[in-house]
């Protein structure tokens, strides 16, 4: 054994570290977290505890960061000609001393160093013996614990470690290859690697672990999204949950919770426990955010009941069946006000069959403005499929509401402006309860008794994803068993048509041809139109759900969101904002994008939105974005606003649930930058038989904001 192992274990010794080997420190449970730099302790301990000073590699790397940023071209090259003369099983040494000078010296300078390490050890990988690899990766890990997978040396070293495990098939080698491979997360090719890997290997060291390593085990499987089918696996994290006193790590239990959930193992035992084990304990601060988690990982969000008023429709079904054929609820403006600007169309709820007056009193209507009322309208029908009214003051306090509206009713403001200059007392007393952007969601809890979360949401076009997003956590983390979520917008007017035309964000070129306005995707797309309307989501805790017998429409997985921080009308170039989003809602949902079978776009209409949302769909999903079905139902119903993300949630939740998916309205060209992907034009079609029906539904906002929605059909 080299003498950096022997100093190495007689530090893991002497520091009561887990076992002797010092690969058994990745077998701590701070290895659990996703921040290793906890290492470097170890690793202080033992720089210090040697004389470096006049050694040949300590000089090579303080002359290294002496040599400024190495813009000199004899000095990068001189530090090169040095580290050639180092014996590839000192490598390890050198960058021992790195890591001593990292916290001395500018990380830009380290970071030139350790690529330049990186380029060495990465040419003298096939040479190396299989403990010097160990060695290497080992420091690799301390001195850039965020970045380690980015170098190509931990790529090929893990590579080398697979290689050389039947000869070196021990307890600590395995889990240290398992820790490596998790680190990758879900990289395809290191998530079959650890899947072949645990095929392999796991059942002939399953009885020699110990908590913490069954526990990095199931980490590392679950970062690379790696379901475990051994059936005694399971069974040693059930059994290792049940056994938890009430002095456990909270994360710990995270950790197996986790592991359980992800291969779809009954949690029946272990629910009542982990029940058990929150109501008897007090918790600290600092644990908030794991008791979160772990309350989440037992919650399934699903939906009971939806609701709609559209430019297709006033009714769900209505709207349904208009956007599966195709129907365009675009028209021409008449209102004179509109003559004289660029825009003279909208998406408008028909009112051949539908007047609010008819709804609600001359009293009612004072209080509301239009986006509330449609808001109402959308909840009644909801609440109605939902069969939820609940009368019980406990059913009410633990029903929640999160609804938004995007952007105020322009028309009251100029009209309670013209009020004014006849006197201040010609204002209406309701003009501030009808613009602020939480009445719908106020109106709602109002008329229903619901005095769960009372929450609401103005995030522009992201608003009613968001609504719905934040519904589903406030269910996940136990503050409510039903939550009514959405969003409102009636925005139509000559003022808000004007800004927009400013910005030159709206359709201009067909006023003659309303029905070809809406176009996403499509090469002649010139502006989004303006849409109204309202949808509104049950979502209910799946235990509550059963309890009485409720109808199950389809199951949210998870919510992803995420700022552009780049520009206050446009997003990111590179469409990071939307990748993350979705990158996000995946996670949170524990799917690999390969899961997905069908996107609802954001997709408005416009030259620039609709492009980088689809270079941020091939970022994200590669190969599989020519496979998966992506429509934007917008070319239909127009943009809504505030309320465009969950009217196309409910399109993409009854995607999943009948097997459709809807098609893209005036999609004839598509541009040659985005031919890679599959969108569904002009007719619907058909979901392909076999995986279980999951879809993810984008929505982007002024300002940047961005969420992303998973949802699927539910499978008991």
């Amino acid at each position: 054994m080299s003498r950096l192992m022997l100093r190495l274990r007689s530090i893991v010794e002497k520091s009561g570290k887990i076992g002797v080997s010092p690969y058994a420190t990745f077998t701590q449970k701070d290895f659990l977290y996703e921040d290793h730099s906890h290492s470097g302790t170890l690793i202080n301990r033992f720089a210090k505890s040697i004389a470096y000073e006049n050694s040949r590699e300590a000089k090579i790397v303080r002359n290294s960061i002496k040599y400024s940023n190495f813009y000199p071209v004899h000095d990068q090259q001189k530090f090169f000609q040095e580290l050639q003369k180092v014996e590839t099983d000192q490598l390890a040494r050198l960058l021992m001393f790195t890591a001593n000078y990292r916290g001395n010296a500018d990380i830009g300078k380290i970071f030139k160093v350790i690529n330049q390490l990186d380029n060495e050890v990465d040419r003298r990988i096939g040479e190396m013996e299989y403990r010097d690899v160990q060695e290497l990766m080992f420091m690799f890990l301390y001195l850039l614990p965020n970045k380690v997978t980015q170098l190509d040396a931990i790529r090929n070293g893990v590579q080398k470690l697979l290689d050389g495990f039947p000869q070196n098939d021990t307890k600590d080698n395995f889990l240290q290859i398992c820790f490596y491979l998790g680190l990758f997360k879900k990289s395809r090719k290191e998530s079959e690697q650890l899947k072949a890997f645990l095929g392999m290997h796991l059942s002939k060291f399953i009885r020699d672990l110990d908590t913490l390593q069954i526990a990095l085990v199931a980490n590392s499987a679950f970062k690379a999204a790696v379901t475990i089918p051994d059936k005694e696996f399971h069974q040693r994290l059930t059994t290792e949950i049940l056994e938890m006193d009430q002095d456990i790590d909270i994360q710990l239990l995270v950790t197996f919770v986790k592991s359980l959930r992800h291969n779809r193992v009954d949690c029946g035992d272990v629910l009542d426990k982990v029940q058990h084990f929150l109501r008897n304990r007090s918790i600290p601060n600092a644990d908030l955010r794991g008791y979160a988690h772990l309350l989440a990982l037992f919650v399934e969000n699903l939906v009971t009941g939806v609701g709609c008023v559209s430019p297709v429709g006033v009714s769900v079904e209505t709207a349904w069946k208009n956007i599966l054929s195709g129907h365009c609820g675009v028209v021409k403006l008449t209102d004179p006000a509109f003559d004289k600007l660029p825009c003279r169309v909208a998406a408008q709820i028909p009112k051949d069959d539908f007047d609010i007056s008819k709804i609600f009193t001359k009293s009612e209507l004072k209080s509301m403005s239009p986006a509330i009322a449609y808001s109402l309208i959308a909840t009644k029908e909801a609440l109605s499929q939902s069969q939820w009214l609940p009368m019980e003051i406990k059913e009410q306090n633990r029903t929640g509401v999160a609804v938004g509206i995007g952007m105020v009713d322009l028309v009251d403001i100029c009209e309670a402006y013209d009020a004014l200059q006849k006197g201040y007392n010609r204002v209406s007393p309701f003009f501030v309860p009808r613009i602020l952007p939480n009445m719908a969601a106020g109106q709602i809890s109002i008329k229903y008794g619901f005095r769960g979360p009372n929450h609401s949401v103005s995030t522009a076009c992201a608003t009613g994803a968001h609504a719905i997003g934040d519904g589903f956590r406030f269910i996940q983390r136990n503050e409510a068993d039903v939550m009514v979520c959405g969003a409102g917008e009636a925005s139509i007017s000559p003022l808000s048509f004007a800004g927009f035309c400013r910005l030159r964000a709206l359709s201009t070129s067909f006023n003659d041809d309303p029905q070809s306005a809406s176009r996403p995707f499509d090469e002649k797309r010139d502006g989004f139109v303006m849409g109204e309307g309202a949808a509104i989501f049950v979502l209910e805790e799946l235990e509550h759900a059963k309890c009485r017998n409720a109808p199950i429409l389809g199951e949210i997985l998870g919510y992803g969101c995420s700022g552009d921080a780049a520009h206050l009308t446009s997003p990111r170039e590179d469409g990071l904002g939307a990748f993350l989003a979705m990158q996000r809602a995946l996670e949170d949902a524990q799917l690999k994008p390969e899961d997905v079978g069908y996107i609802n776009a954001h997709a408005t209409s416009t030259p620039i939105g609709d492009a980088i949302e689809s270079r941020a769909i091939i970022r994200l999903f590669g190969h599989h974005a020519s496979k998966l079905a992506v429509s934007s139902t917008k070319g239909a119903h127009g943009h809504l606003l505030g309320s465009a993300g969950n009217l196309e949630a409910l399109f993409a939740l009854l995607a999943c649930r009948h097997g459709q998916f809807p098609p893209t309205v005036n999609l004839n060209s598509i541009s040659e930058d985005m031919k890679s992907v599959n969108y569904i034009a002009k007719a619907s079609q058909s979901w392909p038989d076999g995986k279980r029906r999951v879809a993810v539904k984008n929505a982007f906002g002024f300002g940047g904001t961005n969420a992303s929605l998973c949802i699927a059909e539910f499978k008991d």
